[in-house]
């Protein structure tokens, strides 16, 4: 038994299972005390007994023991330690895309066709469609705001890789809300650019990079075909046409195939039948859609065809799309994909 008072004073040598207000205690650590001539009792049988008080962290008590030396310890008996939650995933979204705080913008007054070679686009509020024909032009820290476009910001593909494809850094395209779709169609790298209120993001033929970027809220109707990213039926290769997209690497965005009024669209990447070639699709978080991601349909497969380390979320549907996160995809190379909350793999289909 135990007494709530005294001060830690005995060495013990016994292992004991202790109860102290109905918690039980565990031996563990040794406690150093020592047992004074006075506190020792002498019983019938010849043997002695020695009663003194231990202090333990949070419980001071009387122990019970042989009035020679002994050593007592005892702990609380160990919590179970829960299942670490895996940590919450860092992707893009509204905070780390799209004009940086505190940019001043002025109004764009340049053409809609641009043509002259390096030209830079910088800090501007535009309010047209846009259509590069010149390498090297650059848009970035910029807001693009304006719908009814075909493509918001267009780059026809010629059939030839451009010496310096456009690049679009730091931006925002707002497509209004309307059947437009941001960025088509060739030669054009996009790093951590918000887009939305567009039917598609992306319409893809050929050698396209889109890393570190946000795609959502899309225009999603009852008659749209809303995709955050699409590839397209077919590219040019010199002045013919080949089946497919080609050279298209998209890495660590966030992209989710769902209206702004959380409606699921059709995918958050949909590829098409036949002749992809040259796609990666790496590290990007993928929620929405009917299936979340469309691989080569129809009994296709691509030719270097990559889907690695993505995450796909639930947040918008229990089967991440409405049908479930992939279809046509058990035939691409695959690895590392993954349930965005539990981290646990899945086998794409």
């Amino acid at each position: 038994m135990y007494r709530r008072q005294g001060f830690l004073a005995v060495a013990v040598t016994a292992f004991l299972v202790v109860v102290v207000a109905g918690v039980v205690y565990a031996v563990s650590v040794p406690v150093a005390v020592s047992c004074p001539a006075a506190s020792v009792a002498y019983n019938v049988d010849g043997s002695a007994t020695c009663s003194v008080d231990v202090t333990i962290p949070g419980v001071v008590t009387t122990v019970t023991a042989p009035a020679a030396t002994v050593t007592v310890t005892v702990s609380p008996t160990p919590t179970p330690t829960p299942t670490p939650t895996p940590p919450p995933s860092t992707f893009p979204g509204a905070g780390n895309t799209g004009v940086p705080a505190g940019t001043v913008l002025t109004a764009y007054t340049g053409p809609a066709t641009v043509s002259t070679a390096n030209t830079v686009i910088d800090s501007k509020t535009i309010t047209k469609c846009l259509t590069v024909t010149a390498n090297g032009v650059v848009i970035r820290n910029s807001l693009i705001r304006v719908g009814g476009c075909g493509y918001t910001v267009y780059v026809q593909d010629k059939g030839t890789v451009r010496a310096t494809p456009l690049t679009i850094l730091d931006s925002e395209i707002d497509c209004r809300n309307t059947s437009s779709t941001a960025i088509g169609e060739a030669d054009v790298t996009v790093r951590r650019t918000n887009i939305h209120g567009c039917e598609n993001g992306f319409d893809i033929n050929r050698n396209v990079t889109v890393e570190d970027s946000y795609i959502h809220d899309l225009y999603n109707t009852a008659a749209s075909h809303s995709d955050g990213i699409q590839l397209a039926s077919g590219h040019l290769v010199g002045g013919t046409v080949v089946n497919g997209s080609s050279d298209v690497t998209i890495t660590h965005n966030t992209i989710f195939g769902v209206g702004v009024d959380g409606s699921l669209g059709t995918s958050a990447i949909i590829s098409n039948r036949g002749g992809d070639t040259n796609i990666l699709i790496d590290s990007n978080l993928l929620a929405g859609g009917a299936y979340t991601l469309y691989c080569e349909q129809n009994g296709a497969k691509g030719v270097n065809y990559r889907v690695t380390g993505n995450h796909f979320s639930k947040r918008f549907s229990p089967n991440y799309g409405a049908y479930g996160p992939s279809d046509s995809c058990a035939d691409e190379t695959q690895s590392g994909n993954v349930d965005d909350t539990t981290g646990l793999p899945i086998q794409l289909d």
